[in-house]
């Protein structure tokens, strides 16, 4: 039988090479994005990052404005959990019920993909863009988890975008930073979807997506 003293230097080892162990090694999988790398989570042979910023928060300042560039992030950034869905006054007989509290810190994107790809194949991309009139919506819903179509072998991509006054009103006292910077008004929904597509050009290579061929 080993003795104590044998018992705590083995134990010590393990510690040791547990505190080594690059970051990532014991969870999911981590992908490097042009802000910052984030590591999301594996189950029913589908990987999946979900809460990862593409726009700056549309608070304060940023409040009916085009969607600015996201800050970078040192580390890595855990995305394993939705980020909020946008304000909206949720619909009580709603087919697809929000999953998180709405926010105006909404701008998230989800991806989903197989949890192996080879290094050398590029999967084909789809991105789902929700419903609602513009008023309602989100991309946490069970309804829209995308596991089912990444196990067709697609990268899936989901995105919030702002809905209602705050994603498409413009007045005069609520657009001074706008006009002072020249930018477009109103729409703010519209431009926060394109500026999910320009992230998705920019990245989905990243996660095993063919950024050439998106749908």
């Amino acid at each position: 039988m080993p003795s104590p003293r044998s018992l705590y230097l083995m134990m010590l080892a393990i510690s040791s090479l547990c505190a080594a162990a690059p970051a990532g090694a014991a969870g999911g999988p981590v992908v490097a994005t042009d802000t910052g790398k984030v590591q999301g989570a594996v189950a029913g042979g589908v990987a999946s990052w979900k809460g990862i910023p593409f726009a700056a928060p549309p608070v304060g300042d940023l409040r009916w404005r085009a969607p600015q560039p996201a800050a970078a992030w040192s580390g890595v950034r855990a995305a394993t959990g939705y980020g909020h869905d946008c304000m909206q006054l949720p619909f009580p007989s709603d087919a697809a019920p929000l999953g998180t509290p709405p926010s105006e810190d909404c701008l998230y994107v989800n991806v989903w993909r197989p949890a192996k790809v080879p290094a050398t194949r590029k999967l084909p991309v789809i991105v789902w863009i929700y419903g609602g009139g513009f008023v309602n919506g989100g991309s946490s819903p069970p309804t829209y988890a995308g596991a089912a179509l990444a196990q067709q072998g697609v990268v899936l991509v989901i995105f919030n975008y702002r809905l209602g006054r705050f994603g498409f009103f413009a007045h005069p006292h609520l657009t001074r930073q706008a006009n002072a910077a020249d930018e477009p008004l109103g729409n703010y929904g519209f431009m926060d979807q394109l500026a999910a597509l320009r992230w998705v050009k920019r990245n989905v290579a990243a996660f095993g997506g063919d950024a050439s061929n998106v749908t």
